[in-house]
């Protein structure tokens, strides 16, 4: 069994001479932590011969939420059933005692006998958490018709550009797909036109060769909407960790 954040798994995945490696005793692979891009975790799938689950908590809901089951589908962002005992819902941001159908996107919604009861001694911010008795994530998603769970991103890394919302994980995910790219990260900057728009920082694959905006742009052209390509890029030796 391995369990790991996308970080491991990416790096493990960049290693050279990965796809020689006998990884056959591996009967168990799940990711978490952070939001796993798809590209990443297919291409892991492929390496590894078995599919990468895990789940989806926070520190505030003891740890876990829910749970990728074997038979769960394949969404972008799936985070699967919640774990028994637990309700999860989507409610409307801006009124979060309203749920949302399942296909709409809003702000993940959790009650059950594993979510804390408050912030110690801060009791405004125990009173902004709650709605009805349910605690409100920070993170946005959306419910499939089945009832399985797709996270988006965490409600403040979401970049509003020109009056949509651009989710950094997604444009993320869609850079993983270039094949020079071995790390990526999307933050919002200050655009005098749209408010905000998307900035990618990129580290390359060893040997790679850099490329400018224009082509990022280009390459994801087909795979975001125009609202959600990045205008600035930085290309680093490496990104920051905490």
């Amino acid at each position: 069994t391995l369990s790991g954040v996308p970080t491991i798994w990416i790096a493990l995945l960049n290693l050279p001479g990965i796809e020689t490696r006998d990884l056959s005793s591996l009967r168990q692979c799940s990711s978490g932590g952070a939001p796993m891009p798809h590209d990443i975790a297919e291409r892991l799938e492929r390496t590894l011969g078995t599919r990468i689950r895990g789940g989806w908590g926070m520190t505030e809901t003891g740890p876990a939420g829910t749970r990728i089951p074997h038979h769960a589908p394949r969404h972008p962002g799936l985070i699967g059933l919640p774990l028994p005992g637990i309700e999860l819902r989507i409610v409307s941001p801006e009124d979060p005692t309203r749920p949302l159908p399942p296909g709409e996107t809003g702000e993940i919604a959790i009650r059950g006998p594993n979510v804390f009861r408050g912030y110690w001694n801060r009791p405004e911010e125990t009173r902004a958490a709650f709605a009805d008795g349910w605690f409100l994530t920070g993170d946005m998603g959306w419910m499939d018709a089945a009832g399985f769970f797709v996270l988006t991103d965490r409600r403040k890394n979401m970049i509003l550009s020109g009056g949509f919302n651009v989710y950094p994980a997604q444009v993320e995910a869609a850079i993983y797909e270039h094949p020079a790219v071995a790390e990526c990260i999307v933050i919002g900057v200050p655009d005098p036109y749209r408010g905000q728009s998307a900035k990618a920082y990129v580290a390359l694959k060893p040997g790679a060769d850099p490329f400018t905006l224009e082509d990022l742009r280009a390459f994801l052209v087909d795979r975001l909407g125009r609202h959600e390509l990045p205008a600035a890029l930085e290309i680093r030796d490496n990104l920051p960790r905490s």
